[in-house]
């Protein structure tokens, strides 16, 4: 319905557009380029309201069309009254407004153009998420629920080599699974993506104890995308493979697992149930049903054992030779991210809930995967985000000799790290070192190292002046201050200092106030960047002495600071040597 209406307002803007298409002189080009693009937008939504697709791209991609659309109208609208030609009904007051205003064509030159270009993107995206082959292919779009599904397949296998900190979460569920006091016939594991739920299952699945407690053990990933039968199926051909080869209904396949579950030792897995109602439509192949709804009788006559079972008023009879009916016991264990799930299946059963690991344990895995040996080769870059013990992230790093590139960021609410006082990097190869942490004193200059290049130093909120520290890093050749780097007033470049250096950016230093360069600092400067420090009173008068200098950008709402340094300024001396002063 969306699409129709959209379409039909489409189609009155088209013909408005081809009615008034000579109205539109000295914008012609854009013009006529922004009718072909809306045309292609006609066509995208006669095949969208076409296929009556549910598809959330396509519903997504419309929404945008819609406000393009809109905006389309306002534009041609507000031209057409301006050229007096207005012809929408109720616009006749509104002409009379307009009637003395030459029409601005740069603008609504300016305003097509944009247009085009969104249009363009949305274009763009189509083709690049593939909605205009959902639209015209609903074979695409089962493929590509396929492809989804396929993405999302887990499996029993146990080839994780980087475990840490789920041996007492196993131990745990191992016990629900095999202790013969436990009445929990579905054991739950549940919580966010990304947690370990699968894992845990995982390493569950292929332990010892459980191995050797249950006769037959099924895993099924079911995923978002699934189908009874073939969920049934693939347990049918771990509990009893012996009838796979068999064609079955939907019925027969209900019943026949509902009856060797009734009678074998089997551990099921569901992996990654969505919805309580996807639970619904797998589980009366179970025995045990919810609440009071089964009930079971055991009756031993004649060395046979008849269990009677009561399934919603349905007798089920099944007949075992005595002496195995002591192996009688079947379980569920089921992964979710919806909790609502674990208590559909069972109420009263046990659900666990996975802690989110520790920074130490999130940090040893890190390591384990991505430098099983610790002994690399070749250049490495690293990205840190999160809250690390910096003595145990310096002892780390330390080992990684072929570090080049690091950066650390973490700042919630400016919360101080743990230990921060203990990061050192002693790391031979690197050479760029980004910190985007809060840290009110900056380490020792023996704790950098001593070939540092580069080095960018933002949300520190350092109460010291860094210079001390930092002038002393003698490679470095860029430097850069930002956001709240540094909140004090004073800072000193001192005689010696820098002497690599060749750019410095100082940027949002909102408290820093006054700046002193002395004499012999920094002497192979040659680009110099000052952005958004609004204390900062003036530039030092030491930069007439680095004559190396060939650049300097001034961005500052300030515009006494411009008229000193500009020509015939008091300031003017500071910066005449230089080839480039650019204020913003």
């Amino acid at each position: 319905m969306a699409e129709t209406l959209l379409s039909f307002g489409v189609e009155k803007l088209w013909d408005l557009l081809v009615r008034e298409s000579d109205r539109f002189q000295g914008v012609k080009k854009q013009f006529n380029e922004l009718r072909s693009d809306l045309n292609k937008l006609r066509c995208f939504l006669e095949d969208a309201d076409a296929k009556k697709h549910q598809s959330a791209m396509v519903s997504n991609t419309v929404k945008e069309v819609k406000e393009i659309v809109y905006d389309t109208e306002d534009i041609i609208e507000t031209f057409l009254r301006k050229k007096q030609l207005g012809r929408t009904r109720g616009m006749k007051k509104r002409i009379k407004e307009f009637a003395c205003v030459l029409p601005d064509r740069r603008k609504i030159a300016i305003d097509m153009e944009g247009l085009s270009k969104r249009i363009a993107k949305v274009i763009c995206d189509m083709q690049s998420l593939g909605v205009q082959q959902v639209i015209v292919n609903d074979e695409y779009m089962q493929s590509l629920q396929e492809r989804q599904r396929n993405m999302r397949q887990t499996f029993s296998n146990n080839n994780e080599s980087a475990l840490v900190g789920l041996e007492e979460n196993v131990k745990k569920l191992v016990g629900h699974l095999v202790e013969v006091e436990d009445s929990s016939q579905v054991v739950s594991i549940t919580g966010m993506g990304g947690i370990g739920k699968t894992t845990l299952a995982r390493q569950v699945f292929n332990h010892e104890t459980v191995k050797s407690h249950f006769a037959q053990l099924a895993w099924v990933c079911v995923s978002q995308q699934f189908t009874r039968k073939y969920v049934w199926q693939t347990i049918l051909r771990k509990v009893g493979p012996e009838y796979i080869k068999l064609e079955m209904t939907e019925d027969e396949l209900q019943e026949k697992l509902f009856r060797l579950l009734g009678t074998r030792k089997a551990l099921i897995v569901l992996d990654d149930i969505w919805r309580e109602e996807d639970w619904d439509m797998i589980e009366p192949i179970f025995p045990l049903g919810k609440g009071n709804n089964l009930f079971s009788i055991f009756i031993i006559h004649a060395n046979i054992l008849v269990i009677k079972h009561y399934v919603r008023s349905l007798l089920l009879v099944t007949y075992m030779k005595r002496d195995i009916y002591f192996g009688i016991g079947w379980k569920v264990l089921l992964t979710s991210r919806n909790e609502g799930v674990a208590l559909r299946a069972n109420p009263n059963g046990f659900i666990f809930k996975p802690d989110c690991l520790t920074p130490e344990e999130s940090w040893t895995i890190f390591r384990r995967i991505v430098f099983p040996g610790e002994n690399t080769t070749g250049k490495l870059s690293i990205y840190i985000r999160g809250r690390l013990n910096m003595k145990t992230l310096s002892s780390s790093l330390s080992k990684l000799r072929d570090l080049e590139n690091l950066t650390i960021c973490y700042y919630p609410m400016y919360a101080p790290m743990s230990g921060i006082e203990g990061l050192v990097l002693d790391c031979d190869q690197l050479k760029h070192l980004n910190l985007r942490i809060y840290m009110p004193r900056l380490p020792d200059e023996q704790h950098f190292p001593w070939h540092l290049r580069n080095i960018s130093l933002a949300e520190c909120c350092l109460k010291e002046d860094p210079m001390p520290i930092l002038e002393k890093l003698l490679q470095l050749n860029e430097v850069s201050l930002s956001h709240q780097s540094f909140c004090g007033k004073r800072m000193v470049c001192s005689d010696g200092g820098f002497p690599q250096l060749q750019k410095l950016d100082l940027c949002g230093l909102e408290e820093w106030e006054e700046w002193i360069v002395e004499e012999g600092s920094m002497p192979r400067l040659r680009k110099l960047t000052i952005r958004n420090d609004p204390k900062l009173k003036e530039l030092p008068d030491g930069l007439k002495f680095i004559t190396s200098l060939k650049e300097v950008h001034v961005i500052l709402n300030n515009w006494d600071f411009k008229k000193k340094l500009s020509r015939g300024g008091e300031d003017y001396y500071k910066v005449q040597h230089i080839p480039l002063v650019r204020f913003l």
